[in-house]
């Protein structure tokens, strides 16, 4: 387990399975993004009966850094690594090798989480996705935590978020922006 503040160590040694290629900017931003989900999921243990991480565009767990050989870990695996746990984890992804290597990669490392895999564009999928969700209500409060990084904006619908909003779900998106 990290210490608590601290990120865990993200290089990781290529396992093999197959892993996309990501811009020199991913190291810095998956350090972001376990850094926020560590404070959503710590500070909202006591206030929710449940806390649910959703990753819309998932990927594999690992990441390569574009014009490098370091592999690092990415947001499904860092998610599974805060300090307080998430109750429920929701991983979609449109790419069928992602989904495959992130699940023998979830089930390497943190078999005994409470992991869902929704194969397929998530745009297609919010049905799923809300589905695999546990269920709100009076005496079972559920908030989720979404984090969405498409590797296009064109890769996301605002009516996905509009449909899944429809639930407690507080977002955190990373839009790709173009650089001429």
């Amino acid at each position: 387990m990290s210490q608590p503040g601290k990120p865990p160590d993200i290089s990781v040694n290529d396992d093999g399975r197959y892993t996309p290629e990501v811009g020199s900017w991913g190291e810095e931003k998956y350090r972001l993004l376990w850094y926020y989900a560590d404070l959503f999921a710590t500070s909202m243990k006591s206030k929710w009966g449940q806390r649910v991480y959703i990753d819309l565009f998932a990927g594999s767990g690992f990441a390569r850094l574009r014009g490098t050989m370091r592999v690092v870990l990415s947001s499904p695996l860092l998610a599974l690594s805060v300090n307080n746990p998430f109750d429920c984890y929701i991983f979609c992804d449109s790419n069928a090798d992602c989904i495959k290597a992130l699940s023998e990669r979830v089930e390497a490392r943190k078999s005994d989480a409470s992991v869902k895999y929704v194969p397929g564009d998530a745009n297609n999928s919010v049905d799923q996705i809300l589905s695999a969700m546990p269920r709100y209500s009076q005496n079972h409060k559920v908030l989720a935590f979404c984090f969405v990084d498409p590797f296009q904006l064109s890769s996301l619908r605002f009516e996905t978020i509009k449909a899944l909003s429809t639930r407690f779900i507080d977002y955190l998106a990373w839009i790709p922006m173009l650089v001429f």
